[in-house]
């Protein structure tokens, strides 16, 4: 019985890399192939897309003409990040909203300018569920 014992378990230790090696080329011809998508998830990342792109446009729109000169981008290739509203500095420039009132997820917005060394980038918050402004970040 021991001997029987032992040669499925050295069967089954000298399988498993076999079985590893397969599993990760399996995974790697899976992950690779962009036609795996679904309609549905190609729909949900193309809406996703164009709600990012409407948040940059509301950020670039809610900046002054002067400001926008600065910018040293396209206004369509801002950096769009979520963040919680503990993570926004207060307080904001362009805002009436007092520190309580800052929502608990906020979209930030940011544009890289010509001034960035002297006053720092140019960063939009916007509030994530209405993407409505809630201000801008002090610049130096």
């Amino acid at each position: 019985m021991k001997i029987i014992g032992t040669k499925i378990g050295l069967t089954l230790l000298l399988s498993l890399p076999l079985l590893i090696a397969g599993c990760e080329e399996h995974q790697a011809v899976s992950d690779t192939r962009p036609s795996g998508l679904s309609d549905t998830s190609q729909t949900v990342q193309e809406e996703a897309a164009g709600q990012t792109m409407k948040i940059r446009e509301i950020a670039w729109n809610s900046i002054s003409a002067a400001s926008q000169e600065t910018v040293k981008i396209d206004w369509k290739q801002a950096k769009v990040a979520e963040i919680g509203g503990d993570q926004v500095p207060f307080p904001l420039m362009d805002s009436m909203l007092e520190q309580e009132e800052i929502p608990d997820r906020v979209v930030q917005v940011t544009f890289p300018t010509t001034q960035d060394s002297a006053l720092g980038e140019i960063i939009v918050y916007l509030d994530s569920a209405s993407s409505e402004k809630i201000g801008l970040a002090p610049r130096k």
